[in-house]
This record gives structure tokens, C-alpha cells and sequence, in this order.
């Protein structure tokens, strides 16, 4: 049986669409061996094998890593995640005193790109950077997966010839729930410090802000502008008034005119206050106002 002390807490977005994460046990050991097979099987697209040589090659590097993990990793909790009950994929996770390491996150192909994965990666920065710890993972540098991590904040470290370790870190050293003062904005867990003036987003035109959604997904915004706006001079005003202008897709509609949670890289996560401007071309522009 695997280790499984600690749930994560999903957002409730997410339980309100049936997932759940639950201990690994020794009957899920046919569906992981599927999802590993699954999520590497476009990888020996380039070799000349039977389809039963490639699923015996990838049946053996599985049995491999399962033991691996069981050695090395005896103490990480091992998780499935599940949606309406069935199985869609996987989270290790390995809980130091210092740093959160994600041993493995592994999703089948059909439950990708609907932001299960980015809701279950902000799951784990909010639990880790409540405490003040960092979150860590080696991630193959080959693997299109490195995007999403660095528009969650991930930073690389170091690497080999085949891995790169990316870490996030917290902004600033996290508010216990014993000491938080609950007032504002920090009502919602969030900091009540967050960016405020034109100097701190000027040098991050151009980056990418990622929305976490009501259901728990993301949507990425790309900073188009930030620029100071003309106002009379106000006594006692503690910045000058700026715009930001975001620009983000509209395959799948576009974000309401109200307070959003947002993440960057260098920034943090806070929430801000934007509103749609319009759509051009094949993107909607938003607004965000600093008086």
C-alpha cells in the first residue's frame, strides 16, 4: 500500500466538478501502468517499433519508476486524482520542512488543457506558500509542460542533460493563520501587499499574468501596456494614477469586469480589479485603472 498521509485541498471549484484526490492503493496499479504508457507513447512515434514492442518498453520503464519512487520517495503521499469517480491521473507529492517537491503530476491525454493541471499546481503553491515553503519539480527539458510552469512562477535552478529543476518561491514570507489579520482583501488568503505603482509593472510588459478561473482552471493575459494616466495633483495621494492594458484569447469567451486572482513570475499572486475594453482581431483587451 502507498504512503498517503496528507490530502491537498483542492479549490472548491474544482470539488464542484467531481474531483477529488484519494490515496494510491495496490488495485490502481493497472490504470497508473495506462497512464504512463499514455502519456509517453507520442514519444516513440519516431522509432520503427510494434505497437506491442512499444507498450512492453514503456510496461518496463514504468515498473522501473514505480520503484524507484518506493524506494527514494517511501515518505511522499501518493494520490490519485479522480473525476466523477474515475481516474484521470496522478500527484506524488514529497513534503519537506523547506520545500514542497512534486515527485510526479501526470494527467491522461483527455483530461488535459481544461485547467485541471494549472488548478492542481496553484492547489500546491497555496498549501506550500502558506508556511512560507518553496514548491519544486524536475521537469524534462523537451517537455511542452515547461510553459505552463513558467506562467505559474517556476523558476529553473539547475539541470542535467535530460531534467531541469523549477522552483517556485513565495514573494514574501507567508501570514500564518494564527497571526493573519483578516481585513481587506486578505479576507479571500490572498496578501494584502500586492503591486500597486507603474514602476513595478513597467518592466514586465510584454510577461505573461495567469488568471485562475471560478472553476479552477487559468487564463493567461499578457501584459500589452502600462503607462501613467493625466491627473489634477491630489495632496496626500500616495501614487500617480497608471493604466495596464492585458490582452488575452477569446477562443473561450472572455473574463468578466470584476476582481480576479492573478499570478506572475516575479510579482506574485494578488488580485486586481480589470474590465473587458473590446475585442481585437483574435484577442480581448482589459483594462486595470490605479487611481
Amino acid at each position: 500500500m502507498a504512503h498517503f498521509n496528507r490530502c491537498l485541498a483542492l479549490p472548491a471549484a474544482l470539488a464542484a466538478r467531481g474531483v477529488r484526490l484519494r490515496g494510491e492503493s495496490d488495485l490502481d496499479r493497472p490504470f497508473l501502468e495506462g497512464l504512463y504508457v499514455a502519456s509517453r507513447w507520442e514519444e516513440l512515434a519516431c522509432t520503427n517499433w510494434r505497437d506491442e514492442e512499444k507498450h512492453a518498453f514503456l510496461a518496463s520503464q514504468f515498473a522501473f519508476q514505480h520503484q524507484h519512487y518506493a524506494t527514494y520517495y517511501h515518505d511522499a503521499d501518493f494520490g490519485v486524482v479522480e473525476c466523477d469517480e474515475a481516474p484521470v491521473g496522478r500527484l506524488y507529492l514529497f513534503r519537506g520542512t523547506f520545500d514542497v517537491r512534486i515527485v510526479d503530476i501526470m494527467l491522461l491525454p483527455a483530461s488535459r488543457n481544461a485547467g485541471l493541471g494549472s488548478a492542481l499546481l496553484l492547489a500546491i503553491r497555496d498549501e506550500a506558500g502558506s508556511d512560507g515553503r518553496t514548491v519544486s519539480i524536475h521537469v524534462e527539458k523537451f517537455n511542452p509542460a515547461l510553459r505552463l510552469y513558467h506562467r505559474l512562477g517556476f523558476q529553473p535552478v539547475s539541470e542535467d542533460e535530460v531534467y531541469r529543476l523549477m522552483e517556485w518561491t513565495p514573494r514574501s514570507p507567508a501570514t500564518t493563520p494564527a497571526t493573519a489579520d483578516l481585513s481587506g482583501d486578505q479576507t479571500r488568503g490572498y496578501p494584502m501587499t500586492f503591486p500597486n505603482t507603474l514602476e513595478e509593472y513597467q518592466p514586465h510588459v510584454g510577461s505573461d499574468f495567469v488568471v485562475t478561473l471560478a472553476d479552477g482552471g487559468a487564463y493567461t493575459l499578457t501584459l500589452r501596456d502600462a503607462r501613467p494616466l493625466k491627473a489634477h495633483h491630489v495632496p496626500g495621494r500616495s501614487r500617480d494614477p497608471f493604466l495596464l492594458v492585458f490582452a488575452g484569447p477569446i477562443t473561450n469567451g472572455y473574463l468578466p469586469q470584476q476582481i480576479h486572482s492573478m499570478a506572475h513570475a516575479v510579482l506574485g499572486r494578488f488580485e486586481i480589479f480589470i474590465a473587458p475594453l473590446g475585442a481585437k482581431q483574435d484577442v480581448m483587451e482589459y483594462q486595470s485603472v490605479f487611481n
